[in-house]
């Protein structure tokens, strides 16, 4: 049985039961094997769950770095962010078991983890802030957007972004869809230069 086998298999598990929810035996069972095959790729549950964070974490990475390929840049700053919420949107439907472990080990990391797991996140978090602090500084040069303290911006920016990843796990779709529509709405007018 390969490694990337029993990743998937505990990717599933800890999206739905949580760390401690799973167990090794949960993760052999699910797979079909004997916990000693597990344990011969990973020394216990802990790093288990870790290349679990890595692979969601990498995943998340590829996907923002395509979001807004170099090409995109150069089409105006507003349909470049709402391109990143609407992509988010997207993968958030497609990859509900990536998303939902990146939820709980974000959110509620087992708190034996937590330093480990926050540790695993700040690269990620570091690349999102840059790709936002990027648009938004295109945005500030060229006049799409009032002049504010481009922090107050990103700030604002990945506060939207981030509270539309917490709605999606709490409305059904349409729902969610037209809470995406109105924030941006919002956003937009508070952040645009007045024509």
């Amino acid at each position: 049985m390969s490694k990337q086998a029993i990743q998937n298999a505990a990717l599933l598990l800890f999206a739905r039961q949580g760390y401690e929810g799973t167990s090794i035996a949960d993760i052999a069972q699910q797979v079909g094997i004997h916990k000693s095959t597990v344990y011969a790729h990973f020394v216990n549950k802990e790093a288990l769950f870790l290349a679990v964070v890595d692979e969601v974490l990498q995943s998340y990475t590829e996907s923002l770095e395509q979001m807004v390929p170099p090409s995109f840049r150069d089409r105006p700053v507003q349909e470049q962010l709402y391109a990143i919420l609407r992509e988010s949107s997207s993968i958030y439907r497609a990859d509900a078991p990536r998303v939902a472990l990146y939820r709980r080990a974000v959110l509620f990391p087992p708190p034996a983890l937590r330093e480990q797991i926050l540790e695993r996140f700040a690269p990620f978090d570091r690349k999102i802030t840059t790709l936002f602090t990027s648009i938004l500084e295109q945005g500030l040069a060229n006049g799409e957007l009032r002049q504010a303290p481009l922090l107050d911006l990103v700030a604002a920016y990945n506060c939207l972004f981030d509270g539309l990843f917490m709605e999606f796990f709490y409305y059904p779709q349409e729902q969610f869809e037209e809470q995406l529509e109105r924030a941006w709405r919002c956003f937009w007018a508070g952040v645009a230069r007045e024509q």
